[in-house]
């Protein structure tokens, strides 16, 4: 379980076990879990490789949204670890058929003194096994790390020049939204100053219509004045006339209505004159009869 790492394990089969629990250097039977996982065609459809926003390697899912910095299938993995390390006890704890327990422990007592030796130089080895593997999963923690520390450099280096470029553009279309306002502006500009003269050039127009329709007006209400003043002098005078006229007819009519008058008086006073002579007549009529009779 000490042994040294095999020349193939690298920093990133290290790292990826390291992720699914594995110890690389005492459980070197399980790297081939970790070299699966690294593996793409082992992640689900949709799935794929990204760097995070802390700028460490990662999986991502656009069509669900997500992204996670553990493999998506990782649980699956520490599940067949798990299962992989119980078959490994399990064939550990089973005796060998050719060489049995008990003789391998008789052959030990057998030994004496020898066995003993034998036992304390394997320990000192395995210590130092264990010691080399120890320094070398530092080395590799180490290089895990300083290459960590190297792919963010490069990413922050990266992102720095993509960051630079985006506000470079953002500059340049500032600048051309800055000119294209201030040309609109200009024209918005111009195009009010000329509505404004056309607006002042209507107004002024009006005004002059206005002010030859007022003289028109005031002309025509003179010649009206002077027409209906007209009027009214020969109407007055027509009246003056007709009243004058009139006046002559009521002295023409008073004239012979005292023509009359005296007429009227005259055939009274010569009608009572006859009416006395009828009178007289029938009274001398009346002495006839009166006469004749005696």
């Amino acid at each position: 379980h000490d042994a040294p790492p095999s020349p193939e394990l690298d920093d990133r089969t290290i790292e990826t076990a390291i992720a699914l629990d594995i110890d690389p250097f005492a459980e070197d039977h399980l790297l081939w879990i970790a070299r699966s996982a690294q593996n793409d065609a082992e992640l689900p459809p949709g799935w794929h490789r990204c760097t995070l926003a802390d700028l460490s390697e990662g999986y991502a899912n656009p069509a669900l949204g997500v992204e996670r910095p553990d493999h998506p299938r990782a649980e699956e993995f520490r599940v067949l670890v798990a299962q992989e390390r119980r078959r490994t006890a399990a064939r550990a704890h089973r005796p060998h058929p050719e060489q049995p327990r008990k003789r391998a422990r008789t052959t030990g007592i057998a030994s004496g003194g020898g066995g003993g030796g034998d036992e304390n130089a394997t320990s000192r080895v395995g210590k130092t096994l264990h010691a080399d593997a120890r320094v070398a999963a530092m080395e590799a923690s180490h290089r895990i790390a300083l290459k960590g520390l190297q792919r963010k450099v490069a990413e922050l280096e990266r992102r720095a020049i993509e960051r630079e470029e985006a506000w470079e553009n953002e500059r340049m279309e500032a600048e051309a939204r800055t000119h294209r306002v201030v040309v609109e502006a200009e024209e918005r500009m111009r195009a009010g100053l000329e509505d404004e003269r056309r607006a002042m050039r209507d107004t002024i127009r009006r005004a002059m219509e206005r002010e030859r329709k007022v003289a028109a007006e005031e002309a025509t209400r003179a010649v009206k004045t002077s027409l209906r003043s007209v009027k009214a002098a020969e109407a007055e005078d027509a009246r003056r006339r007709e009243l004058e006229a009139v006046k002559m007819d009521a002295s023409r009519f008073a004239a012979r209505e005292e023509a009359l008058s005296k007429m009227l008086a005259s055939a009274r006073e010569e009608l009572s004159e006859k009416n006395r002579t009828i009178a007289s007549l029938r009274m001398e009529l009346a002495q006839v009869k009166g006469a004749a009779i005696g």
